[in-house]
């Protein structure tokens, strides 16, 4: 993700307030948080972390 992107999509959710918990997390990021939670850790793990 270029970082004026990031930049960008994290700003816009700071103005909108859109933050539960006080974590800014931007959409690509989404699958990754909750990989834990949706029953995909291993996969995203794997992914994420080729051998």
């Amino acid at each position: 993700m270029p970082l004026a992107v990031y930049i960008a999509e994290v700003m816009q959710l700071l103005e909108l307030r859109v933050h539960p918990r006080d974590e800014v997390l931007v959409e690509r990021d989404r699958a990754r948080r909750w990989a834990e939670r949706d029953g995909r850790y291993e996969v995203t793990f794997a992914a994420i972390n080729p051998s």
